[in-house]
């Protein structure tokens, strides 16, 4: 249950079903199958954020998850294997 404040100085409620909105159990990300390396007996076992932003009249879902690669992604102090990209997965107005 989210209860905000809009711009214009209305009070706003509304009810998240996120049982509905990832109803599919999916883990959503933008890394390419094949470089995605196997995982220990077929099982991700991290669990995904879930992000709600309130801006205005306009709320947003996201999703978060460790998603390791084949692959560097990234060369900082130590190179990094992996992605944790933040996804939009719903939009709603009011």
């Amino acid at each position: 249950h989210v209860t905000w404040r809009s711009l214009d100085g209305v009070a706003r409620s509304a009810v998240l079903d996120l049982d509905k909105i990832f109803s599919d159990r999916l883990i959503r990300h933008v890394v390419p199958r094949q470089e995605i390396p196997r995982l220990t007996k077929g099982i991700y076992t991290l669990a995904p954020s879930v992000l709600v932003e309130v801006n205005d009249r306009i709320i947003r879902v996201y999703t978060r998850a460790f998603i390791p690669t084949r692959h560097v992604q990234r060369l900082a102090s130590r190179p990094i294997y992996y992605r944790n990209d933040l996804i939009l997965v719903k939009t709603f107005t009011y």
